[in-house]
Protein backbone atom coordinates (compact mmCIF):
# COMPACT_ATOMS: atom_id res chain seq x y z
CA UNK A 1 0.00 0.00 0.00
CA UNK A 2 2.77 2.16 0.69
CA UNK A 3 3.98 1.73 -3.10
CA UNK A 4 0.72 2.79 -4.24
CA UNK A 5 0.48 5.49 -2.53
CA UNK A 6 4.20 6.12 -3.10
CA UNK A 7 3.55 5.32 -7.32
CA UNK A 8 0.06 8.02 -6.26
CA UNK A 9 2.61 10.56 -4.77
CA UNK A 10 5.01 10.23 -7.56
CA UNK A 11 1.85 9.72 -10.47
CA UNK A 12 0.83 13.19 -8.82
CA UNK A 13 4.09 15.12 -9.18
CA UNK A 14 4.65 13.54 -12.66
CA UNK A 15 1.17 14.45 -13.32
CA UNK A 16 1.09 18.11 -11.72
CA UNK A 17 5.07 18.49 -13.37
CA UNK A 18 3.33 17.98 -16.91
CA UNK A 19 0.65 20.41 -16.14
CA UNK A 20 3.51 22.91 -14.82
CA UNK A 21 5.48 22.34 -18.14
CA UNK A 22 2.46 23.04 -20.07
CA UNK A 23 2.04 26.21 -18.19
CA UNK A 24 5.31 27.17 -18.70
CA UNK A 25 5.37 26.41 -22.29
CA UNK A 26 2.45 28.02 -22.83
CA UNK A 27 3.94 31.28 -21.15
CA UNK A 28 7.21 30.90 -23.32
CA UNK A 29 4.79 30.45 -26.32
CA UNK A 30 3.11 33.33 -25.19
CA UNK A 31 6.08 35.25 -24.53
CA UNK A 32 7.71 35.16 -27.77
CA UNK A 33 4.75 35.78 -29.50
CA UNK A 34 4.83 38.69 -27.86
CA UNK A 35 8.32 39.52 -28.36
CA UNK A 36 7.94 38.90 -32.16
CA UNK A 37 4.80 41.16 -31.96
CA UNK A 38 6.46 43.42 -30.09
CA UNK A 39 9.62 43.45 -32.27
CA UNK A 40 7.29 43.71 -35.52
CA UNK A 41 5.54 46.47 -34.09
CA UNK A 42 8.82 48.12 -32.99
CA UNK A 43 10.02 47.58 -36.17
CA UNK A 44 6.85 49.22 -37.89
CA UNK A 45 7.07 51.89 -35.82
CA UNK A 46 10.48 52.73 -36.28
CA UNK A 47 9.86 52.52 -40.14
CA UNK A 48 6.66 55.18 -39.34
CA UNK A 49 9.09 57.28 -37.37
CA UNK A 50 11.65 57.15 -40.60
CA UNK A 51 9.17 57.97 -42.56
CA UNK A 52 7.54 61.00 -40.66
CA UNK A 53 11.19 62.17 -40.42
CA UNK A 54 11.88 61.95 -44.28
CA UNK A 55 8.73 63.57 -44.96
CA UNK A 56 9.50 66.63 -42.48
CA UNK A 57 13.31 66.55 -44.33
CA UNK A 58 11.40 66.51 -47.77
CA UNK A 59 8.65 69.06 -46.75
CA UNK A 60 12.04 72.05 -45.50
CA UNK A 61 13.36 71.21 -48.81
CA UNK A 62 10.05 72.71 -50.56
CA UNK A 63 9.72 75.08 -48.28
CA UNK A 64 13.32 76.15 -48.80
CA UNK A 65 13.15 76.04 -52.47
CA UNK A 66 9.70 77.37 -53.28
CA UNK A 67 11.02 80.80 -50.75
CA UNK A 68 13.68 81.04 -52.76
CA UNK A 69 11.93 81.11 -56.24
CA UNK A 70 9.56 83.66 -54.67
CA UNK A 71 12.13 85.78 -53.34
CA UNK A 72 14.51 86.01 -56.53
CA UNK A 73 10.93 86.57 -58.19
CA UNK A 74 9.98 89.46 -56.47
CA UNK A 75 13.29 90.87 -56.09
CA UNK A 76 13.03 90.89 -60.24
CA UNK A 77 9.30 92.34 -60.16
CA UNK A 78 10.44 94.90 -57.36
CA UNK A 79 13.22 96.06 -59.70
CA UNK A 80 10.98 96.03 -63.23
CA UNK A 81 8.74 98.24 -60.73
CA UNK A 82 11.37 100.71 -60.31
CA UNK A 83 12.44 100.35 -63.93
CA UNK A 84 9.07 101.28 -65.19
CA UNK A 85 8.43 104.15 -62.54
CA UNK A 86 11.50 105.67 -64.06
CA UNK A 87 10.79 105.07 -67.48
CA UNK A 88 7.04 107.01 -66.98
CA UNK A 89 8.78 109.42 -65.29
CA UNK A 90 11.03 110.51 -68.10
CA UNK A 91 7.98 109.97 -70.25
CA UNK A 92 6.33 112.72 -68.77
CA UNK A 93 9.11 114.82 -68.25
CA UNK A 94 9.07 115.05 -72.23
CA UNK A 95 6.05 117.18 -72.13
CA UNK A 96 4.51 115.51 -75.57
CA UNK A 97 1.37 113.63 -76.10
CA UNK A 98 3.79 110.85 -77.32
CA UNK A 99 5.70 110.85 -73.46
CA UNK A 100 2.36 110.77 -72.26
CA UNK A 101 0.87 108.25 -74.08
CA UNK A 102 3.83 106.48 -73.62
CA UNK A 103 3.96 107.57 -69.15
CA UNK A 104 0.25 106.15 -69.17
CA UNK A 105 0.75 102.91 -70.71
CA UNK A 106 4.21 102.81 -68.54
CA UNK A 107 2.08 103.54 -65.26
CA UNK A 108 -0.48 100.59 -66.27
CA UNK A 109 2.44 98.33 -66.94
CA UNK A 110 3.90 99.23 -63.61
CA UNK A 111 0.62 98.75 -61.82
CA UNK A 112 0.21 95.40 -63.39
CA UNK A 113 3.48 94.32 -61.64
CA UNK A 114 2.64 95.98 -58.38
CA UNK A 115 -0.04 93.48 -58.18
CA UNK A 116 2.32 90.48 -59.11
CA UNK A 117 4.77 92.25 -56.15
CA UNK A 118 1.57 92.00 -53.78
CA UNK A 119 0.98 87.90 -55.00
CA UNK A 120 4.59 87.20 -54.29
CA UNK A 121 4.59 89.10 -51.04
CA UNK A 122 1.65 86.87 -50.00
CA UNK A 123 2.90 83.86 -51.09
CA UNK A 124 6.34 84.62 -49.01
CA UNK A 125 4.06 85.25 -45.82
CA UNK A 126 2.16 81.88 -46.54
CA UNK A 127 5.60 79.69 -46.87
CA UNK A 128 6.83 81.64 -43.77
CA UNK A 129 3.27 80.29 -41.84
CA UNK A 130 3.95 76.92 -43.36
CA UNK A 131 7.85 76.90 -42.26
CA UNK A 132 6.46 78.08 -38.54
CA UNK A 133 3.62 74.87 -38.88
CA UNK A 134 6.03 72.77 -39.86
CA UNK A 135 8.53 73.61 -37.35
CA UNK A 136 5.75 73.43 -34.53
CA UNK A 137 4.93 69.91 -35.94
CA UNK A 138 8.69 69.01 -35.98
CA UNK A 139 8.80 69.59 -32.42
CA UNK A 140 6.01 67.53 -31.24
CA UNK A 141 7.36 64.70 -33.64
CA UNK A 142 10.70 65.08 -31.97
CA UNK A 143 9.22 64.67 -28.67
CA UNK A 144 7.61 61.40 -29.05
Amino acid sequence: MEKITGGSLEFEITGNADKLVNVLETAKRSIQGFSETTTTGGEDMEKAFEKAAETIEQAWKDIDYMSDIHRKSLEELEKTYKELGDRAGEAFMQGTAKGDEEYRRLVREQEEVGKLIDERRKLVVEINDTADALSKEEQSFNKL
